[in-house]
């Protein structure tokens, strides 16, 4: 594990035991809501703090839940989350946990065209493009970005 890795055992700093728990308590309830709204999750749930090939929304707030929905209608575009508040998977103090305002959507063409032509007028982003939504901030991230990351996607924040 290289010092950029969060260790399995090691939560974002400030997250209590119940905000843990809320990743796979509320896992059910918010992936059914995101899926009414149109938003998938792109892997089956972790069921375990270390498992990797998953993708949490549990414990979500309910203001990104509901800036996720937004976003596909503003956007009429397709959306993936492919990254939430699984911590593990992701670098030493990330801003991905339980209540934390912090999600990684797959670069479909449509959301890329929607982020190009709304913000930075590239449809097909350069690492490190930063675009704007209302209050969220998305940067464009690619394999090598980190230690950790495994593949291009919208690390979108304070959604």
């Amino acid at each position: 594990m290289t010092s950029d890795q969060t260790s399995p055992n090691t939560p974002p700093i400030g997250t209590s035991n119940t905000l843990l728990d809320s990743i796979f308590s509320d896992e059910t309830r918010v992936r059914g809501e995101l899926s009414r709204g149109g938003v998938p999750v792109n892997k089956s749930a972790c069921t375990s703090v270390g498992q990797s090939n998953c993708t949490n929304v549990g414990g979500l707030p309910q203001q990104t839940i509901d800036g996720l929905l937004a976003l596909k209608i503003d956007c009429e575009c397709d959306l993936v989350v492919t990254g939430g508040t699984e911590y593990w998977l992701h670098t030493a103090g990330t801003s991905h946990g339980p209540g934390q305002r912090t999600v990684d959507l797959r670069p479909t063409a449509s959301l890329n065209q929607f982020t190009g032509l709304r913000f930075v007028g590239k449809p097909n982003p350069a690492s490190g493009t930063i675009a704007n939504w209302g209050s969220a901030r998305f940067k464009f991230e690619v394999t090598g970005d980190n230690a950790i990351s495994t593949g291009a996607h919208w690390h979108v924040t304070n959604l």
